[in-house]
């Protein structure tokens, strides 16, 4: 069994070792060369490969499997983006806009619509949830930072993060949107 275990974490290690740095820079390449999003990325996709290392160590390709998990993220990062320039050009007087918000190219919803909702949402997070919020996607610090300000490990704030998007959608997905 220690033998078994001892195997999947070399190849997990390995993997780890010979992909970690072509995979920022693919991740890098298709973020406009944004290293912090880039590396956060290619962090998650290796927290995903542990977790899911059983899907992994199947999978005909794992070198493939990483990729696409890392594109994955890469496209989750890039309409995070989106939504929050969208978010700060609602919450900004003083910025120009005249676009709809179309997030998943589905649904348009006016700007006045969009600044209800948001403030809604906003209303049911917590003061933590909040802060945790502003420095992440407003301010745009990393884990590290965010955790060290916190108190927190990186772990834990990187859990946090996860349940605070989590209790967004969430709570997106509760609104009336009709």
């Amino acid at each position: 069994m220690t033998e078994m275990v001892d195997k999947n974490f070399a190849s997990l290690n390995n993997l780890y070792e010979l992909y970690y740095e072509k995979l920022v820079k693919y991740c890098g390449s298709l973020l406009n060369y944004d290293r912090d999003a880039a590396l956060e990325c290619v962090q998650n996709t290796f927290l995903a490969a542990v977790t899911s290392k059983a899907i992994l160590e199947t999978h005909a390709n794992p070198v493939e499997w990483l990729y696409k998990t890392a594109y994955n993220f890469v496209k989750r990062t890039q309409k995070s983006v989106a939504i929050n320039l969208k978010r700060m050009a609602l919450l900004d007087e003083n910025i120009p806009y005249n676009i709809s918000l179309d997030i998943d190219g589905d649904t348009e919803i006016s700007d006045e619509k969009a600044a209800e909702y948001i403030e809604q949402i906003f209303a049911q997070l917590t003061e933590v949830e909040c802060t945790l919020y502003n420095l992440y996607y407003t301010v745009g610090l990393s884990t590290r930072e965010i955790s060290s300000k916190m108190g927190i490990s990186e772990v834990a704030c990187r859990v946090r993060l996860f349940r605070l998007r989590k209790h967004i959608i969430e709570l997106v997905q509760s609104l009336d949107l009709d």
